[in-house]
């Protein structure tokens, strides 16, 4: 039959009809995804940001709404670019305030992967709900969240050497100079001139090599590599390896005191066990130490359950050492039952109740020295 005397098309036509409009289908919605744009890491940053706000009195709440510009703007956004329409953002009223915390926390560590300044912003941010969120929750969920920042993203390092006492003022001015670009004149006579890149350098190095004591300053510290990482400008391209690599520093050592905080002087047993629990995903020498120095201090049997299991993340003579101590001289049956447990971890071997069976396996496994 002749298709097109009767006014009919194809079958191959027809075919071919449907291959194309169902390939637009799939596309117009990938297309639209692209356009409105996915929910990225600074994004969920920002919706934090918002959710915990602090009042009046100086405590950290959550937030009932947050500001947020519609679907329909963000879609024109992406076609007419930064020069288009900007209308301010509307209200959205947070049904469940405590959900998108962990919703945006988890956001968060989804697109931490290729981004270092995300990374360091993220860190300051989790220390922050970690030590002063309103809810126990919150707290549990930044702990575990930087547990996992150093599993993923923050590979160890070597410790800093010839660290600098923190000098309050010093640190400030390298900060201000750092985000202006420029160094301030010491003279009225004497003009502000833009920091060259080595000279840069030198400010991104004492921020890195100084001692904090103050867990505040090494955020606001941690901040301002995160603007370098972010917008690094013309500078070369050494600077901007110096920049991640200070992010990893300083990361690693805001870390450390908050999870060193928290199993320490966290409010309730599950803040401090989350906070042993994040310590067995650091696998680092300082991590370990924070653990080995609670093991005597905890009396909670749901954070000394954390910290014995966390413990068996670390295969070293002093934790055979400390486990064996437990289990010769354990105040209560929990302590000498979660030790003995934590010991067949260690070797991969049960060896029975007995601690001097125990004692002679790790002599001759050589982990308790002479």
């Amino acid at each position: 039959m002749n298709w097109k005397m009767h006014g009919h098309r194809s079958p191959l036509r027809i075919q071919s009809l449907f291959q194309t409009y169902g390939l637009l289908a799939c596309a117009i919605p990938a297309f639209l995804l692209v356009l409105t744009g996915c929910k990225t890491g600074w994004e969920y940053r920002d919706t934090l940001k918002q959710l915990y706000r602090i009042d009046d009195s100086g405590d950290v709440v959550h937030t009932q709404t947050l500001k947020e510009h519609s679907l329909v703007y963000r879609l024109l956004r992406r076609v007419t670019g930064p020069f288009g329409y900007d209308p301010a953002p509307g209200e959205v009223t947070v049904e469940d305030p405590g959900h998108l915390g962990r919703t945006a926390i988890l956001g968060i560590l989804e697109n931490l992967e290729d981004d270092p300044a995300l990374m360091a912003d993220a860190v300051v941010r989790f220390s922050f709900l970690a030590s002063r969120a309103p809810f126990d929750l919150t707290r549990t969920q930044a702990l575990q969240a930087l547990g996992k920042v150093l599993d993923r993203y923050l590979p160890p390092g070597p410790p800093v050497t010839d660290p600098l006492q923190e000098d309050t003022p010093a640190v400030h001015r390298a900060m201000v100079q750092l985000i202006t670009g420029v160094q301030e004149a010491e003279g009225k006579s004497e003009r502000s001139a833009p920091l060259t890149p080595d000279q840069k350098s030198l400010r991104v190095d004492r921020l890195v090599r100084t001692r904090y004591g103050n867990p505040d300053t090494l955020g606001k510290a941690l901040r301002v590599l995160a603007v370098l990482a972010k917008d690094p400008g013309e500078d070369p391209p050494a600077l901007g390896t110096r920049v991640v690599q200070g992010i990893h520093t300083l990361g690693r050592a805001l870390c450390a005191k908050t999870l060193e905080s928290g199993l320490r002087t966290g409010r309730t047993p599950a803040v401090r066990a989350a906070a042993a629990h994040a310590l067995g995903m650091a696998r680092t020498p300082w991590a370990e130490k924070i653990l080995l120095d609670r093991v005597p201090r905890e009396s909670d049997p749901r954070v000394l359950r954390k910290v014995y299991r966390s413990l068996e993340s670390y295969r070293t003579p002093a934790v055979a050492r400390a486990l064996l101590i437990t289990l010769k001289t354990g105040k209560t049956q929990l302590e000498e039952s979660l030790a003995l447990r934590a010991l067949t971890g260690y070797t991969r071997e049960n060896l029975g109740q007995n601690p001097g069976t125990w004692e002679d396996r790790l002599r001759a496994l050589g982990v308790l020295g002479e």
